[in-house]
């Protein structure tokens, strides 16, 4: 099973600020970047922070409400790209409904280039800060010092959609991932040549009674930073429980020179890390899954 850590949601040009953990409850909210194209606004998702909206979450970070999107817009009436879509309760769902993730271009490309297929396992990540309320007006206030890089999902690949070989006249995209956004047609029309889907499986391969695809919650296992180190700056040798002498399993877009003494460096370029077969990244990845999913 290869191991594929995937970047995800709001960076500082798409979307402008990190995704919020709401302390001290640890409430994490991965916020899906703005976009012109698919079916969905922010006022129309459902975050995990007291049954508000992705909109009303975004209110109390920004008292301007605004998101990146090239320019700065206002988050009310703007598109969100709802990917990674691993959150069943984030709006209402069609019977039978699994999660899914959807990649194109270049990004996809990598993907296929390092022969990701039905059974391997994305860990999504992001940009996080964590913030607490504040006041009487309920609104949420960063804590200093606290950006970090944190694994809020994941998903088990079951079933793998190469959109653009999908003739949209005479076949069927499955019911379940209809409303993906990589399935609306101006995303198509722009994606001719990559284009794909990842659904997830309805449980994960070692465990019958673990669904395929799940949201993580906040705790220090899921936080790839080093404690007291920039974002970027990774724990993975704890993690994997590695000695620095050991080899250590290849991972696109890096290169050994990424191990440094005391943490490893991550690009700060690139989407798709994926990690080459290795038994400890495998056991850690399942017992990551196992002990801290969102029940």
């Amino acid at each position: 099973m290869k191991v594929v850590l995937s970047r995800k949601g709001f960076d500082s040009a798409a979307g402008g600020f990190a995704s919020p953990i709401i302390m001290p409850e640890g409430i994490m909210q991965s916020l899906p970047i703005p976009s012109d194209i698919g079916p969905r606004l922010y006022s129309e998702v459902k975050s995990h922070y007291k049954n508000k909206s992705i909109y009303d979450l975004i209110k109390l970070i920004r008292c301007d409400d605004k998101v990146r999107s090239g320019d700065w817009v206002g988050a009310e009436r703007t598109g969100c790209h709802l990917d990674p879509d691993i959150d069943i309760n984030a709006v209402k769902r069609p019977s039978g409904w699994l999660g899914a993730f959807g990649q194109a271009g270049a990004s996809e490309r990598q993907l296929e280039n390092q022969g990701v297929k039905e059974g391997d396992l994305f860990l999504f990540f992001g940009w996080f800060k964590e913030y607490r309320e504040s006041g009487t007006d309920g609104s949420l206030k960063p804590v200093s010092k606290s950006d970090k890089h944190v694994i809020f999902g994941y998903l088990q690949i079951w079933q793998i959609v190469r959109v653009n070989q999908i003739d949209l006249i005479s076949d069927t995209i499955p019911q379940h991932v209809k409303e993906h956004p990589h399935t609306e047609k101006d995303f198509i029309d722009a994606h001719r040549e990559n284009n794909s889907i990842y659904i997830s499986r309805e449980s994960v391969s070692w465990d019958d009674d673990i669904p395929g695809y799940c949201l993580l919650r906040y705790c220090p296992e899921v936080i790839l930073t080093a404690e007291g180190m920039p974002r970027s700056r990774w724990n993975l040798e704890d993690k994997w429980g590695l000695k620095h002498s050991d080899n250590k399993p290849g991972i696109t877009y890096h290169s050994e020179q990424s191990w440094k003494k005391d943490y490893f460096q991550s690009a700060c370029r690139g989407q798709e890390f994926v990690i080459d077969e290795n038994q400890a990244v495998t056991e850690w990845a399942e017992k990551l899954i196992s002990n801290y999913r969102c029940q």
